[in-house]
């Protein structure tokens, strides 16, 4: 399964496999945001599956952050980096190796800081008591101290908050997170009646909001970097988002689709993921729907996605197909209309595929008839020939095909014409006539059971030839040039036919005329040299002159003082021209450096004015229960 992530700046991409990581480039700053394009791969990792990994953030600088069962590990925007131990404390906590354990961990967009959860045992204060008194303990194991540790990476330094004390039989669980930037923390600390949340400034260690809320089982928690909390409330038959902005007064709260998931707060909508109608929908504070996106065909097309929000309230939409990243920007407006597009490519895609299929199958059906019409032809002419030839009974296709009798079932052997038929008196056949394995007689030899027929004498060999050496050899004669031997298509010595006297014959009244000679060329007149050298603009065009003026001369068109003359003048045009008429730079354009330290630098973002709260500890907003009136 592949997991695509997104920086808070656009600016680096990541996909995660179970057995690599890849870090893509997007937009750099001061990039065109308004088009589809592929991403640009800047390092691809191997992963080990043992450690069981799991990416929590993407840095505005690429780094990747991971948290598994042996701590949080960081690996940097480097081709040659490895994977290296963020916090030791924080490690021996997840490894065990320190009271306690490890809960919730998060890091801020930039990949400065930390925030990470403590939760050890602790007995409470009654439970102390109980024991200076010599009583027992009134099951104070049950007591947890849930602390959140704030961790500067650079400077190593933690900023430990005030713990908590949180039963752990009860239903209503401490909850806390922090905005993108990392300035902001909140926490929901339950207590005996109600929930308590307060809303702290990391930088100037001071809480600039707090409200009161009953008791209700708190899903998620969510803070922006504007300071707007909102709290996802989970109870039966009844979900809703309550919205709180840090004046301490206003504040906002509605119920979204079912199976609704929450994947963006920001400084003006809330983004939700409806995981059974397979939409994105996104909402203002007050719960108005501004967008509603259809990703079902997204899904049909194959195509595995991710929508990543920015810091500029946009929306980075990460399309993972054919081993590729692709990249497309959009706003709370446009993807409506992208969504629109996908649509479109679903239903094109489908059409494709029928059409194939279709074609696939119309294929099939037409190579089947075509064998079952062949093999019928083939029968309907074997039919047709065994009707021909009623008495002869050919074999059907596939029968065995009958061998012929021996030669020795033979009874009489058939006159052949030509040959001289076998005397009377033969009653039986030779051994060789008869199917034996042995081989035909020799011509010569005596033939066995064949009365009358005396045996042919056999020639005595030929004695071998005497060479002399001495002697020059044999030379074949000349034939004799009398008679020549006839023509091979002529008829022996027969003469010729005589020829066709109405085609042959040519009458004496029409002599044969000769041919007239064809009428001489017209003299070509020969070029007279210019007298003026006209302007050339560079000099190849001078050589181009000159190559001219040779083929001519080569061709005869002009004589050779008028070639020698007009090359000479050529030749004079092409030293002028050679020669610089300024400094040695005026030869070509001069190299033009572009200055790149001059370029400026990107706007950083400003952090937002927020409104401090009256230091009056009384005010409070009380929250109403989900489900009654506001």
């Amino acid at each position: 399964m592949v997991k695509l992530y997104g920086s808070y700046n656009s600016r680096f991409f990541a996909c995660l496999t179970p057995s690599e990581v890849r870090l893509y480039r997007g937009i750099a700053a001061g990039g065109d945001y308004s088009h589809a394009n592929e991403a640009q791969l800047v390092v691809s990792r191997a992963m080990d599956e043992s450690l069981g990994l799991d990416l929590i953030r993407v840095s505005n600088q690429g780094d990747l952050f991971f948290l598994g069962k042996k701590g949080l590990f960081r690996l940097r925007n480097d081709r040659q980096a490895k994977l290296e131990i963020v916090n030791d404390a924080l490690c021996a906590l997840a490894r065990g190796e320190e009271p306690g354990r490890l809960g919730q961990v998060m890091v801020d967009a930039d990949g400065r800081e930390v925030c990470f959860e403590v939760i050890t045992p602790d007995g409470g204060i009654k439970d102390r008591f109980r024991k200076l008194l010599g009583g027992k303990k009134s099951g104070g194991d049950s007591l947890n101290a849930h602390q959140v540790v704030y961790l500067n990476l650079g400077n190593q330094r933690p900023l430990n908050f005030p713990a908590t004390l949180i039963d752990s039989r009860r239903e209503y669980a401490f909850r806390w997170s922090i905005s993108p930037s990392g300035r902001f923390l909140v926490q929901a600390r339950p207590e005996k009646k109600n929930y308590h949340l307060d809303v702290i400034d990391v930088t100037d260690e001071s809480i600039i909001a707090d409200f009161q809320m009953a008791l209700a089982p708190i899903h998620d928690l969510w803070v922006n970097d504007a300071g707007v909390m909102m709290v996802d409330v989970r109870q039966v038959g009844e979900e809703k988002l309550i919205l709180a902005l840090p004046d301490g007064v206003t504040r906002h709260s509605f119920c979204p689709p079912p199976s609704y998931r929450v994947v963006h707060l920001g400084p003006l909508h809330v983004g939700c993921i409806l995981e059974a109608q397979r939409r994105l929908q996104i909402f203002d504070y007050s719960g108005h729907r501004v967008a509603d996106v259809d990703y079902q065909p997204l899904r049909q097309m194959g195509v595995e996605f991710h929508f990543s929000f920015n810091d500029r309230g946009q929306i980075d939409v990460l399309c993972w197909q054919a081993n590729t990243l692709h990249l497309q920007h959009a706003d709370m407006k446009s993807i409506v209309v992208d969504a629109k597009r996908w649509d479109l490519s679903a239903r094109q895609q489908q059409a494709d595929q029928e059409h194939q299929l279709i074609q696939e199958a119309t294929s099939q059906h037409m190579q089947e008839r075509k064998r079952v019409e062949d093999f019928q032809l083939s029968r309907q002419l074997l039919d047709a020939v065994q009707s021909e030839t009623p008495g002869a009974a050919l074999p059907r296709l596939g029968a065995p095909v009958p061998l012929p009798p021996p030669i020795s079932n033979i009874s009489a052997i058939p006159a052949i014409p030509g040959v001289p038929e076998v005397p009377t008196g033969v009653t039986e056949l030779p051994p060789w006539m008869a199917g034996l394995s042995s081989a035909p007689p020799i011509p010569g030899s005596p033939v066995p059971g064949v009365p009358g027929v005396p045996p042919a004498p056999a020639s005595p060999p030929l004695p071998p030839a005497i060479v002399d050496r001495n002697s020059p050899p044999n030379l074949p004669s000349r034939p004799s040039t009398a008679s020549p031997p006839p023509l091979p298509f002529l008829r022996g010595n027969a003469p010729m036919p005589p020829p066709d006297t109405e085609t042959d014959k040519v009458t004496p009244s029409q002599p044969i005329q000769p041919p007239a000679p064809p009428p001489p060329p017209p003299p070509i007149p020969a070029p007279t040299a210019p007298t003026s050298t006209p302007e050339f603009a560079n000099i190849a065009a001078v050589d181009t002159e000159l190559e001219r003026l040779r083929m001519t001369y080569i061709a005869g068109e002009i004589t050779r003082e008028t070639y020698y003359a007009r090359r000479a003048d050529l030749e004079a045009v092409r030293r002028s021209m050679a020669t610089p008429a300024g400094p040695a730079g005026a030869l070509g354009p001069k190299r033009l450096d572009l200055d790149m330290d001059n370029l400026p630098e990107p706007a950083q973002q400003q952090r937002p004015v927020l409104r401090r709260k009256p230091q009056d500890p009384g005010l409070s907003l009380e929250l109403p229960l989900p489900g009654e009136d506001d």
